[in-house]
């Protein structure tokens, strides 16, 4: 129930609270706020025609909430609107239904608001509900092309002082804002305005007329951000909205020749950006609603006392053209949430998958800098590595300072809250060294905060982003134990189904390895082509070399037959090969060298070839070998760091410790997706995926194009099982779209007419275009994963 002093009293604050299918947020909405002020209110739902039992639960539960049924979805902005005029209280609050208040968050906002008469509304910090502890929004800013984007966004949240004082924001972030009524109805947002941008429209136009918008450091809001519109429309849909308010709102407040200048610029950025169809649909929508934008620009350009450059000059107009692209929010809650399955490792990549779930707050996405692989951090960034219990040595960082610096900088790097501070040359990869020493459960948690710069204001680049130091590598040196004891026996697994030919080729060649394997375990995987006995007969035949064991199971798939094999194991590494790929004769040495060179516990992928001398090797199969759509082999260099995509298990060693019991997931019943799905749980625990081009097999599998179409249809399909496991792989750039591409639906249904005359074409060893087996490609995978999607939301 809400609070008896919002009850009993006249209320001093009305809290307008707008719900579409929203009843979830609610839940944890009502009784924060219900617990976080104990000022006079009232709270108002304005229910946008939600169908999810929203205004029944509330009467049921709320009883004391007013509740405003607009029967239909009229939009953010109206709905507020709608609010706000049936409110009784001097003050309003706009929140969101997917946050929740924490104590005294209402009397920070309306001390301001009471004390200066020119302070046109107060908002709150918003911290990611998700992920406590890291910023969703200090107030908004505005940039020269009209853009509006949360300030901060992804960086650490520090508390409060407790003298802080508001700051001036560009506009308040509706997510939790308070206004006066009387002053929102009279000047409200722009009815035009379905959802985005109306709260950037507004406070540019309080800065134009001479009022100010204040961010108040000492009242917190966690916000779920994005939890209603992100969960019901697309990224596109919010684009197109927030791409047309933005050039109304430029419109009706920039002075005329800004709108010359500015208008044209901001519509050849979209060009540029390949964004056709969603420039022509915002246009539309400028061009249908010019009439009301002029009649809106009369009004406020009347009341206008500031121009643009003292608007600039008080930076509520950012110099910067384009809103800055935000750090990546991090995998974790904490990194130290998983810190116990972490592996040790004396080796982080920020820029490669194994780093993944060891960042959290400000790092950008990774990128290749004058061809070196790093992350850029965004002001003060943190990371996890695991080490020894209570492990002593030297912390390294190889790390530069952002383009146009012209000095040297000074950096500070702390591990586990001891500070050191570091100088780091300009002009290229610098390395430091530190002290460090690991806590008691081996955990290094390190902060690296460098000065920060942003490369578009220096000139000559339209980077935009507040750049610290990019992180090429960190690597921990302890000087108090003995060095990780390199693997010395390995394990062959091959599963096998039906393929009694090609696997006793690669029987054959484990026989003469230069380095035996000390066993090869085969796991019968079902076949129904008398593998059995011609094992048992091939066994029975050879002279010497490694020991041989056969197991058999009921059909259950590769990945099954792959965790029979493993809980066989008694050597160091796992070496898996398909039962079609014959290794070269030192590849088992290969595989062994590798992990000793590299130092660390790593997963090393090898080269697989197609089998020249017993298949045609069409222009498609080679395609498909090495540009990703099986392998990638063309796509990377001896030595690289390999996504969690390219865990192949035709040619793959890993540590035996850190496979577990069943490493492989028994819901992939099929030979897809299985290996990268055990990549990606690798990867969150650290584990380096590396490619050795020296350990070669080659790989037998006579196959058309049409064959291997058929085959992407079950790729397509299994994707649906990677995404139940891992939800939030959805949309990971290592991946396929989750949606497929406008043209697929065109595409689809002509594949099936050519896909005969391409199979037969390919056949001929006559080449097509990439584009052309890539389109083929990824229209039988969506063909797949529209299907796997069906059959996994069936009940």
């Amino acid at each position: 129930m809400m609070p008896t002093a919002g009850r009993s009293a006249a209320p001093l604050v009305s809290v307008v609270i707008v719900n579409y299918n929203g009843r979830h947020h609610l839940e944890r909405c009502l009784p924060a706020l219900a617990a976080g002020t104990a000022l006079a209110h009232e709270v108002i739902v304005v229910d946008n025609g939600s169908t999810d039992d929203s205004l029944g639960w509330l009467a049921r539960e709320w009883p004391a909430v007013r509740n405003l049924d607009l029967r239909r979805n009229l939009g953010f902005a109206e709905a507020n609107r709608r609010g706000v005029a049936s409110a009784r209280a001097p003050y309003v609050a706009l929140l969101n239904n997917d946050t929740e208040p924490t104590a005294g968050w209402l009397e920070a906002l309306l001390a301001p608001l009471e004390a200066e008469s020119d302070v046109a509304a107060t908002c709150a910090v918003l911290e990611l509900q998700r992920w406590p502890g890291i910023v969703n929004a200090r107030g908004g800013a505005i940039s020269r092309l009209g853009h509006g984007w949360d300030r901060d966004f992804g960086r650490p949240l520090t508390g409060a002082p407790p003298d802080a004082r508001p700051v001036a924001t560009a506009f308040p972030t509706a997510a939790a804002a308070l206004f006066r009524r009387a002053e929102l109805l009279a000047d409200g947002f722009d009815r035009a305005f379905f959802m985005y941008h109306e709260d950037v429209d507004w406070g540019w136009r309080q800065w134009l007329v001479g009022r100010r918008v204040l961010l108040c450091p000492d009242a917190l809001v966690r916000h779920a951000w994005g939890g209603t519109s992100h969960g019901t429309r697309g990224l596109r849909w919010r684009e197109v909205l927030g791409g047309r308010h933005a050039v109304r709102t430029l419109f009706k407040h920039l002075e005329w020749r800004n709108v010359l200048r500015r208008v044209p610029r901001l519509l050849r950025l979209w060009l540029r950006q390949r964004a056709l169809l969603r420039l022509l649909e915002i246009v539309a929508w400028n061009l249908l609603h010019l009439p009301g934008t002029l009649i809106e620009r009369r009004r406020a350009q009347r009341r206008r006392v500031r121009s643009d450059a003292e608007l600039e000059a008080l930076g509520v107009l950012s110099l910067l053209p384009i809103p800055p692209d935000p750090p990546q929010l991090p995998l974790r809650r904490d990194p130290l949430d998983g810190s116990a399955q972490l592996i040790p490792a004396t080796t982080l990549l920020p820029a490669e998958d194994s780093a993944r779930a060891r960042l959290h707050y400000g790092w950008y996405p990774p990128e290749r800098f004058d061809g070196v692989p790093l992350r850029w951090t965004c002001g003060p960034a943190r990371v996890v590595l695991r080490a020894a219990l209570e492990a002593r040595g030297e912390l390294q960082l190889e790390l530069r300072l952002p383009p146009g610096s012209t000095g040297p900088a000074e950096i500070s790097i702390a591990v586990n809250g001891v500070a050191h501070r570091r100088r780091v040359a300009a002009g290229g990869l610098d390395t430091v060294t530190v002290p460090a020493a690991a806590d008691r459960r081996g955990v290094l948690d390190v902060v690296i905060d460098s000065p920060a710069r942003v490369p578009f204001l220096s000139g000559g680049s339209w980077d935009v982003r507040t750049l610290g130091g990019g992180v090429r590598r960190i690597s921990f040196a302890p000087s108090d134990q003995a060095p990780l004891r390199a693997p010395r026996s390995v394990s062959v697994v091959i599963p096998t189904y039906n393929r009694t030919t090609a696997l006793l080729r690669t029987l054959d060649a484990l026989t003469v390895q230069s380095a035996p394997p000390l066993e090869v375990i085969v796991v019968d995987d079902g076949s129904t082509d008398g593998t059995a006995g011609a094992v048992g007969q091939w066994l029975a035949r050879r002279r010497g070399g490694p020991e041989f064991r056969l197991l058999a199971q009921v059909n259950a798939g590769p990945g099954a037959a792959r965790n029979r094999g493993v809980a066989e194991v008694r050597g160091d590494l796992v070496l898996f090969l398909g039962d079609d790929t014959t290794p070269a004769a030192d590849l088992v040495a290969e595989h062994l060298r590798a992990h000793r060179e590299l130092g660390e516990a790593v997963a090393v992928v090898g080269y697989t070839a197609w089998d020249r001398s017993l298949m045609n090797v069409t222009p498609f199969l080679e395609h498909v070998n090495l540009n990703g759509e099986q392998f990638a082999y063309g796509l990377f260099a001896d030595g690289d760091d390999l996504p969690f995509t390219c865990l192949y298990t035709s040619n793959l060693s890993v540590p035996r410790a850190l496979l577990g019991e069943r490493p492989f997931d028994p819901m992939f019943t099929r030979a897809a997706w299985e290996d990268a799905e055990l990549g990606y749980r690798l990867s969150l625990r650290g584990l380096r995926i590396v490619y050795r081009a020296t350990a070669r097999t080659t790989h037998c599998h006579p196959m058309t194009m049409a064959g291997f179409l058929r085959r992407q249809r079950i790729v397509g399909a299994a994707v649906a099982t990677l995404y139940r496991l891992h939800p939030e792989l959805v949309g990971d750039s290592r991946l396929l779209a989750p949606r497929p591409p406008r043209w697929f639906g065109a595409a689809r249904l002509a594949l099936p007419l050519a896909v005969p005359l391409l199979s037969a074409w390919d056949g001929l060893g006559l080449a097509l275009p990439a584009r052309v087996y890539r389109g083929a490609i990824v229209t039988a995978y969506y063909t797949g994963s529209r299907r796997g999607q069906g059959e996994s939301s069936s009940p």
